[in-house]
């Protein structure tokens, strides 16, 4: 997020908190719970440029995370339990879900302990090329690419850039380039090889990376047997589901399944789409989904739960707990669903 929208929204956010909006609102929202997004939970080691920093929390954080909602007498739940809960309509209590997306190490050392501290249900969604070293987080590498260079040079099919990135604002600019390149025009398949183009030192520091950084096989069946752990499946590659071809997609969510039903001798009934937002996934990868057999899709859409997502169980919003908004009172303003009903112009349900 560049950083003025990222200064603007912490305004509005804390604005809403000040003001008691958020704490008004919740009182007459009619919402069922919220689903939370995840991925690091590690130490702050931030540098000067950080593209990714969104995606990491600091164990400190996701405790006082967990403190505040029980404070606020959330029921947090496991994600089969919402499921529940959202088929009943159940409005006894808000529910709360953590989910953690893409199989991070760290999830397993850092944040499960504390989520057992307090008795935490938890649902980790696995790319199972992350698991197997075969697919690559790309936006990570590119990260070390810009890092590592004071100019780079893309030559791909029908993209040639020239990039000077020797100051952080340059870094920062050539970065949201990039991004926007590798996610609409360098084809999925093709995003490893082009990386490694781009820069072939920081893709194979990006692979060592990943070997540090990934759960394996045998860290999974260890952490399948914390009986508040769900394991889901977040497909093979890591792919936008919607840019993809029909059998591929396809190929994606059902041969991701059954890669882990061979590994773990439990096939997974939970799913969040890689990426997650609008354009990586809609209502053909919701109905994919579905037909796989899945009980719920998760997405990145922002929003809580209402008793209406019942006929979209694999449409479901969610809030991510953004490293850029580590404060009580952004998450406080973000989960009164205040702030996604008026973006969304106060629809309840985002699934077209």
């Amino acid at each position: 997020m560049p950083q003025a929208n990222t200064w603007l929204t912490q305004k509005v956010l804390s604005g809403i908190n000040y003001s008691g909006l958020d704490k008004l609102y919740q009182q007459v929202g009619g919402e069922l719970g919220v689903i939370l997004t995840l991925h690091h939970v590690r130490p702050d080691t931030a540098a000067e440029f950080s593209p990714n920093a969104h995606l990491s929390v600091s164990p400190e954080f996701l405790e006082q995370t967990i403190q505040f909602l029980q404070k606020r007498e959330y029921a947090l739940v496991s994600i089969e339990e919402a499921r529940k809960r959202i088929l009943s309509g159940d409005r006894s209590k808000r529910f709360a879900v953590f989910t953690f997306d893409d199989g991070y190490r760290n999830t397993a050392e850092i944040a499960a302990p504390i989520l057992r501290k307090y008795g935490v249900p938890y649902v980790v969604y696995f790319a199972t090329g992350f698991v197997e070293r075969t697919a690559c987080n790309w936006w990570e590498g590119l990260e070390l690419a810009i890092s590592n260079n004071d100019e780079l040079k893309l030559k791909a099919p029908a993209v040639e850039l020239a990039l000077n990135c020797k100051t952080s604002e340059e870094k920062n600019i050539a970065y949201d380039h990039l991004v926007e390149v590798f996610t609409n025009q360098v084809d999925e398949f093709d995003q490893a090889r082009t990386l490694r183009g781009l820069c072939p030192k920081s893709y194979e520091q990006l692979l060592v990376r990943m070997n540090n950084d990934m759960m394996a096989w045998q860290e999974i069946k260890d952490l399948q047997n914390d009986p508040l752990c769900t394991i889901g499946a977040h497909s093979i590659d890591h792919h936008a589901l919607a840019r993809l071809s029909i059998d591929r997609a396809v190929r994606e969510i059902e041969d991701g399944t059954a890669i882990m039903h061979k590994h773990l001798g439990k096939r997974p009934k939970h799913f969040a789409y890689p990426y997650g937002y609008k354009a990586a996934a809609g209502p053909r990868e919701f109905e994919f989904v579905r037909k796989a057999g899945f009980e719920t899709g998760v997405t990145t859409r922002p929003g809580l739960i209402f008793p209406e997502h019942a006929k979209h169980l694999t449409a479901l919003p969610r809030i991510s707990i953004n490293g850029l908004f580590q404060q009580e009172r952004y998450f406080s303003s973000l989960t009164s669903g205040l702030p996604t009903r008026l973006i969304g112009r106060n629809r309840k349900l985002n699934v077209s």
